[in-house]
């Protein structure tokens, strides 16, 4: 059975745009992926160099730290703070913080001075009872 000479050519057609679309869909995957790759190869480049900005930045910060930590005037205030040294014929004095206790104390001290003299009834009390009368 033979068919008709312009079916062929139609069969040879269908054919012949069935691959072409065929292969434009591979292509056009085969480009996005590669579109998307350069993408994320760009966003880890500009990720990268940020962090490099970053990192020279606080190289810099470091080394001027270095910088100002040779210096005589630095190491003497170190030596100062951290060792307690002095020169010769200085006297260093040594202030010390309030202890528990003076605290304590001055608080006593507070609430005495707010006492009345014939009792320990504190200021706030003493003005309740001057306007209510209890």
């Amino acid at each position: 059975m033979r068919f008709p000479s312009g079916w062929q050519d139609r069969l040879r057609g269908e054919w012949v745009l069935l691959v072409g679309v065929l292969l434009i869909v591979v292509f056009s995957i085969g480009v996005s992926r590669e579109l998307l790759r350069r993408r994320a190869v760009a966003d880890d480049i500009a990720a990268l160099r940020a962090e490099v900005a970053s990192l020279t930045s606080r190289r810099d910060e470091l080394q001027r730290l270095i910088a100002e930590f040779q210096t005589a005037t630095a190491q003497e205030r170190e030596a100062r703070t951290r060792l307690n040294l002095a020169h010769p014929g200085e006297r260093a004095l040594l202030i010390q913080q309030p202890t528990v206790n003076a605290i304590t104390a001055s608080e006593d001290d507070a609430a005495a001075v707010t006492s009345t003299a014939n009792g320990s009834n504190p200021l706030p009390q003493r003005w309740w009872q001057y306007f209510f009368g209890t």
